[in-house]
């Protein structure tokens, strides 16, 4: 019992739930009208060797309390933002990215998945800080940042395509862009699709350097409720086949990351 009071504890405070409190006991309940099945079909539950790995869990019982609480509050909407611009991001995941920004002080963070912009605009206002000319390359169908591109730091450090993300022609856009030796930073989060999200880490991969990073995001994702068509399944294939990069666990520290096993890091 005392472990789970620890954990509420810390979860209370990401999730806005009272710590061990009548609100988070009636989870449960809740649950029965949809957190639970909401949880059941976007999280692979069963796969709790990551999150041990990670040294986040020690239990399959800690781990249950954990999804169920981002179960409700994926059901509540909680979308962040940054700058007053939505950032579909987690708290945590975010300032790991700030984190690896600032490491490698990347000459372009290349980001597929544009939505408003708000991730986008994070991501330039940090670079802007520890880069002179980085710059970010960010890649949408139908990206939507009237609001995002209001920011000085925005317009001036920040390149939008339109178009398909794994497109003979954005790829060929950026391929004019980033030259080789460039430090790269790529974050991937557009479909979540295990063949989609495969197809862009073999094409994005080749714009990585030896001590650069691929970021996949929602890795614990499943599309269609299948538990084998997700990210994760995509990153585990690649790595079969590309012993150039390897999973970087110690980037997932934090409580809760949504790139479980997503943190990739070139080594060679």
């Amino acid at each position: 019992m005392k472990s789970k009071c620890v954990l509420v504890l810390c979860l209370s405070a990401f999730f806005s739930l009272p710590a061990c409190s009548s609100r988070f006991s009636t989870v449960g309940t809740q649950a029965q009208h949809g957190s639970v099945k909401l949880a059941k079909n976007l999280f692979l539950l069963d796969d709790y060797s990551e999150w041990y790995g990670a040294g986040r869990v020690k239990s399959t019982e800690e781990f249950d309390i954990l999804k169920k609480a981002f179960a409700l509050s994926a059901a509540k909407g909680n979308i962040g933002t940054w700058l007053g611009i939505p950032s579909m991001q987690s708290t945590e995941d975010n300032h790991m990215m700030q984190e690896l920004i600032a490491e490698l002080k990347p000459d372009y963070i290349i980001e597929t998945g544009t939505y408003k912009g708000g991730t986008t605009l994070f991501y330039a206002t940090v670079l802007e800080k520890v880069s002179k000319n980085g710059r970010v390359i960010t890649i949408d169908i139908d990206p939507q940042v009237e609001e995002a591109s209001k920011f000085d730091v925005f317009r001036e450090r920040v390149t939008v395509l339109k178009g398909d993300v794994v497109s003979e022609e954005v790829i060929s856009r950026i391929g004019d862009i980033v030259k080789p030796g460039d430090t790269v930073l790529v974050t991937l989060d557009t479909s979540h699709k295990r063949e989609h999200v495969l197809k862009e880490l073999q094409v994005y991969s080749k714009f990585v350097s030896a001590g650069g990073y691929i970021a996949v995001q929602c890795t614990a994702c499943n599309v269609g409720h299948n538990p084998g068509n997700g990210p994760l399944t995509a990153v585990r294939a690649f790595l079969r086949r590309n012993k150039d990069f390897i999973i970087d666990n110690k980037r997932e520290r934090f409580l809760f990351s949504s790139f479980l096993s997503g943190f990739l890091k070139r080594v060679k």
